[in-house]
């Protein structure tokens, strides 16, 4: 399936810049008459946080129309590394106040507004959804919140409904090396020298960075911030991943906070 339309949309929570909205829709989307209000997926590709692009998951906003007749909305935010982290966090969360601000005029309904996200993507359908939580509280006149404190009434801050997330990366305080070494078929992931150069041009400055900061390593986020995401979540992760250890480690830690959790892992198969 081929985008319907896209639309550019300033940021406001990272610096000042333009990014892509592209928009895939059922078959009847905009037709005269036509007054539905549509759910929403909004899709953050993979790529290391340094490649890809908004179309990269035809396949997915095509099987997501077909199956549930919602609009699928895949956000080309900003790369490394010209846009270290956070940027594309940042842009994420813009893409997904954006939908929530601009819904009447889309035909979507906002009270069922989700996200999805491969790899990278699924880190920051993580995030994102974290990251917001700051320009709501501003929006109410409220402080915003300081690393992971929120103090705000999480029913008005839960405007993501779902979250799906495949293969994501949830946690960096662990090394490359130590990820790599929990799959039990290193021999099918990429070379380590590949990761680390997509981290360097993501973490930049490394030494600035907080390694468990909660909108880059989402799996060791606060209890307390982790009740603003959605109840229902579902992560699918690799058999043949370095990153399946983690993202099974999320989904018990989500599952013990109370969090609706599906997915499963994805026997022999690779990352990506």
């Amino acid at each position: 399936m081929s985008p319907r339309f896209s639309r550019k949309i300033p940021t406001t929570l990272a610096t000042p810049g333009r990014i892509r909205l592209v928009f895939y829709t059922p078959a009847d989307y905009g037709k005269s008459g036509n007054n539905k209000r549509y759910p929403v997926i909004i899709n953050f590709h993979g790529g290391g946080f340094t490649i890809g692009s908004a179309t990269d998951d035809a396949r997915w906003a095509t099987s997501v129309i077909q199956h549930t007749d919602a609009i699928v909305c895949s956000v080309d935010y900003r790369l490394a590394p010209e846009h270290p982290f956070p940027t594309g966090v940042e842009d994420g969360a813009d893409a997904i106040l954006y939908i929530w601000d601009h819904a009447d005029e889309l035909g979507i309904d906002k009270e069922k507004i989700g996200v999805s996200g491969f790899s990278a993507g699924g880190n920051i359908a993580f995030s994102a959804t974290m990251r917001l939580q700051g320009a709501l509280l501003r929006r109410r006149g409220a402080r915003a919140p300081t690393g992971d404190a929120v103090a705000a009434d999480e029913d008005e801050h839960r405007i993501v409904k779902i979250i799906v997330a495949w293969y994501p990366t949830t946690d960096y305080t662990n090394t490359r090396e130590a990820r790599s070494l929990t799959n039990p078929r290193q021999d099918m992931e990429l070379s380590l020298s590949i990761y680390k150069m997509l981290d360097t041009s993501y973490l930049y400055p490394l030494a600035a960075i907080k390694l468990d900061s909660p909108f880059l390593s989402p799996g060791v986020a606060s209890a307390e911030l982790i009740r603003f995401l959605p109840d229902d979540i579902a992560i699918f992760t690799a058999g043949w991943d370095g990153l399946m250890a983690e993202g099974e480690r999320f989904r018990k830690r989500l599952t013990s906070l109370g969090k609706n959790v599906n997915g499963r892992i994805v026997k022999e198969m690779r990352h990506g």
